[in-house]
C-alpha cells in the first residue's frame, strides 16, 4: 500500500507534541478536520508502533513493554478491519456476527474474513485520547496536539520519522 504522508516528530513537551507532516502524493486528499483532526493523531501513533515493531528501528524503544500494547492492536484492527479466521471453509457471506464482510480469502482449507472497519468507533476513540491544539495545512503541514492519554506517547521521541497511510475516516462513518 502506497504511503500518503511522511511524519516527523519535531517537539515533545510533556504530553504535547508537534509533528511536521509532508504530503507524499498529489492524488490523495489533504488532511482535513471533517470528523476531527484527532483521528490522524491516533492513526499516526498506531502506525509509529507498527513501524517500530515491524522494521526493528529505534532499538532504544522497548515496545514490547508498551503500556497500551493490546489496546493499540485493538485500535489497529478497528481502523483496518477486523480479521476472523475460520478453521474450515466458510460459505460466501455478506455479514459475520452482525458485521459487514468486505473480503473473503481462502487458503490451505481455512477461510479468512476481513470485516468492515469500525470508522465511527475509531473516531470516538480518537476524540477521547487526543486534542489537537493547532494545525497549519499545506504540502508540509504542522500539527500540535495533546495526548489526553500520555501512555500513547510511550515510544515517541523527538526526531523520529515514519510514513502514514492515514486518511479521513469521517467520510466513511
Amino acid at each position: 500500500m502506497s504511503r500518503h504522508f511522511q511524519i516527523q516528530c519535531t517537539k515533545i513537551d510533556s504530553n504535547k507534541v508537534t509533528l511536521t507532516i509532508q504530503k507524499l502524493r498529489d492524488d490523495i486528499d489533504d488532511i482535513s478536520d471533517d470528523g476531527g483532526l484527532e483521528q490522524y493523531c491516533l492513526g499516526f501513533m498506531i502506525e509509529l508502533n507498527e513501524y517500530i515493531n515491524s522494521e526493528k528501528v529505534y532499538p532504544e524503544v522497548d515496545n514490547e513493554n508498551h503500556p497500551l500494547k493490546d489496546q493499540l492492536q485493538d485500535w489497529y484492527w478497528m481502523k483496518m478491519g477486523r480479521k476472523v479466521k475460520e478453521a474450515e471453509g466458510y460459505p460466501d457471506v455478506t455479514h459475520y456476527e452482525g458485521e459487514k464482510v468486505t473480503n473473503i480469502f481462502r487458503f490451505g482449507g481455512q477461510t479468512l474474513l476481513l470485516l468492515r472497519p469500525q470508522y465511527q468507533a475509531f473516531l470516538n476513540e480518537a476524540q477521547k485520547h487526543f486534542k489537537v491544539l493547532s494545525f497549519t495545512p499545506g504540502e508540509t503541514s504542522t500539527m500540535e496536539f495533546e495526548a489526553l492519554t500520555p501512555e500513547l506517547l510511550y515510544p515517541l521521541r523527538e526526531g523520529m520519522q515514519w510514513q502514514s497511510i492515514s486518511y479521513n475516516m469521517w467520510h466513511f462513518a
